[in-house]
């Protein structure tokens, strides 16, 4: 419960205006170390990602950045049904960056073309899962949603500016935090 309580200071930190530097450096990005068993309070496992299809494309966490990781696939309706309130959570915190990493879907062409046609209804970065097998699944669908058992879509994972795992669940209760 005590890191529930501690996301609204890591929202509104973010989006706070920051002293600017004399000298203006690029930040290292967080390496994580892969891991078997996580959830909040730990660092998570590296980012795999393949593709980009959409917005920045980064392959770690920028210190100092929230990050809010959403697994989805173009066949869950839940998964697209919570489009529109990650489009509101990027219109509120700018500085938060919303990756949404398709997962379980076989044929990324088709996920490309899903991402084309919804257009502005995606307004957040959007990438596929990376190394996947015959079977479609990827390095994350594999390390990140074994911390959830491997259970269900959609999941989300927010990652604090340390690149800790501030809070885990399902994305309709992601305003709780």
């Amino acid at each position: 419960m005590r890191i529930l309580l501690l996301l609204p200071v890591l929202f509104s930190a973010s989006c706070a205006p920051q002293p600017v530097a004399e000298q203006a450096t690029e930040p290292k990005p967080i390496a994580a170390e892969p891991v078997e068993n996580w959830g909040v309070g730990d660092k998570p496992p590296p980012l795999v990602l393949g593709e980009f299809l959409k917005g920045s494309e980064f392959r770690a966490f920028t210190p100092g950045t929230i990050h809010v990781v959403e697994f989805w696939a173009t066949w869950c309706r839940p998964c697209i049904a919570e489009m529109p309130h990650f489009n509101k959570l990027v219109k509120q915190h700018p500085n938060v960056v919303v990756l949404y990493v398709d997962v379980w879907d076989k044929d990324p062409a088709a996920v490309k073309d899903f991402v084309m046609r919804m257009g502005d209804k995606m307004n957040f970065t959007v990438a596929l899962d990376g190394e996947r097998d015959d079977e479609g699944t990827g390095t994350m669908a594999k390390t990140w949603l074994t911390a959830f058992g491997g259970k269900g879509l959609p999941s989300t994972v927010v990652i604090d500016g340390s690149g800790t795992v501030a809070w885990m669940g399902a994305p309709e209760k992601i305003d709780e935090p």
